[in-house]
């Protein structure tokens, strides 16, 4: 296996292995931090040897409506705000249309309005901030 650092090759003894349950197709985002002796880090207490910290987070979507009315607040129409939500928490533009009976064409176009509305670019922008929404704590 070649380690996550770069220019670094090692044998991660034993192997890193992801497994959900048989039938479950839950998307997870995996962060991997380098640690090492030059570097300084907020974790240096956690390891005395250099390494690689692992981050887990599952992406399911049972906060959906929660990102729908946080991107609402951001601006969006709901029916931009789905489709937003569905793009941005991983689906391609076709797959967006297929899960919301949409033609391909109209995800696309709306897209187009909402990146200039959230004032983006680029599609991992909206991945992001998705993310970033569905990860923020629940207001009272």
């Amino acid at each position: 296996m070649i380690s996550a650092l770069p220019g670094r090759v090692s044998l991660v003894q034993p192997p890193l292995v992801l497994s959900c349950a048989p039938g479950v197709e839950q998307k997870r985002l995996v962060q991997a931090i380098p640690i090492g002796r030059d570097q300084q880090t907020d974790f240096e207490h956690l390891t005395l040897k250099p390494g690689v910290l692992v981050l887990l987070n599952g992406l399911s979507t049972p906060g959906s409506d929660v990102i729908l009315e946080r991107l609402i607040r951001l601006g969006l129409t709901r029916g931009q705000a789905r489709i937003a939500a569905a793009v941005g928490g991983g689906l391609s533009s076709k797959e967006a249309a297929e899960q919301l009976g949409l033609a391909d064409g109209t995800i696309r176009t709306v897209l187009k309005v909402v990146y200039e509305r959230l004032d983006l670019t680029r599609k991992s922008q909206l991945v992001a901030l998705v993310t970033k929404l569905g990860s923020l704590p629940a207001q009272n």
